[in-house]
């Protein structure tokens, strides 16, 4: 798995306080892209890209950007 996340949009992060200035500012539309019912590819790429089991774990089931920023912002990066 690739250690850079591409956004659906063109913007990219490659670690965890990347992700979170880009979620800070990050349209709706977007986030449903990578976040939804069938998927979560922040979930896939904490875990496998940057293999950050504990940072995949606490976003696992955050639907809303709000609330996976919140719990991004808890974890020591």
């Amino acid at each position: 798995m690739d250690s850079v996340f591409y956004f659906h949009n063109g913007q990219t992060a490659d670690t965890v306080p990347a992700l979170i200035k880009v979620l800070e500012n990050l349209d709706e539309d977007t986030f449903k892209y990578h976040c939804n019912k069938d998927k979560n590819d922040f979930f896939e790429w904490l875990n496998t890209g940057l293999n950050d089991a504990k940072a995949a774990a606490t976003i696992k089931t955050a639907e809303a950007r709000k609330t996976m920023l919140t719990k991004l912002k808890r974890i020591k990066h």
